[in-house]
């Protein structure tokens, strides 16, 4: 039993913590990076692209450290501005 503790301890330690947490700092800076080019494009919708950048700091960071609550609203939002994008881009691509 003490040895399966201490995998366990080896494989949750602290090298799974720091590869986590600069996964998701990763993906945020990533993702608002985008949405910021998203919103000054000017051919996409300003507010889809402000909305991607908002949602993915909601589920991100703040979801980490709050709840599932706070996840699931900003999951939300970037799905809402993933669409919203799409939708954009596929209107702009037949009309030209």
């Amino acid at each position: 039993m003490a040895e399966a503790v201490a995998i366990n301890n080896d494989v949750h330690g602290t090298a799974l913590n720091a590869t986590a947490l600069s996964g998701l700092l990763l993906l945020t800076i990533g993702i608002v990076l985008f949405g910021v080019a998203v919103a000054r494009s000017g051919s996409l919708p300003k507010l889809a692209g402000i909305g991607l950048a908002v949602g993915i700091v909601v589920f991100g960071p703040l979801g980490f450290l709050l709840a599932d609550f706070v996840q699931s609203v900003g999951a939300a939002l970037m799905v809402a501005s993933t669409a919203w994008i799409a939708i954009a881009g596929w209107r702009t691509l037949r009309a030209s």
